[in-house]
């Protein structure tokens, strides 16, 4: 297939391109790093937790937020460890606020941070979206984190 340039396209940049039109603005679709071994579902409805998965061995130490954007949303500041023995690539953070009512509600947000073995790291100003004006007390975990390669 040629462009309109007149250089010949490789079809997998043709995917590429024809995918990223697909997801948008809104979104994002990660097409590398397709030998990662899938994990799917069990018959309870939970995820199995695969062996190598690089969360088991990190945790979140300290949390603190505040309220944004005139006082609807929430902002944090959240500091994560890394236990493994290599580099982790954190990709998402789940926070879950409680309201006085005793109702959760959980909000997820993408971030980017490479964590260095057996070290802590810092994460500022996550944008976690509208909260409830009743919202009180929060626990972070982390939601997506791959070996940084």
């Amino acid at each position: 297939m040629r462009s309109h340039l007149g250089e010949s396209m490789n079809p997998s940049a043709i995917a590429g391109l024809f995918c990223a039109a697909l997801v948008g603005a809104g979104g994002y679709l990660v097409l590398a790093d397709r030998e990662r071994p899938i994990a799917t579902g069990s018959i309870n409805g939970t995820a199995p937790v695969l062996a190598s998965d690089p969360r088991t061995a990190m945790n979140v130490v300290k949390v603190e937020w505040r309220r944004g954007g005139m006082g609807l949303t929430a902002v944090a500041d959240v500091s994560v460890r890394n236990n493994n023995d290599y580099a982790v690539r954190l990709d998402r953070v789940s926070c879950r606020f409680r309201v006085k009512s005793g109702a959760t509600e959980e909000h997820a947000q993408g971030v980017y941070g490479v964590i260095q073995p057996r070290t802590e790291k810092l994460i500022r100003d996550i944008a976690l979206g509208f909260v409830d004006s009743d919202a009180k007390g929060i626990d972070c975990s982390v939601a997506g984190a791959r070996k940084d390669l």
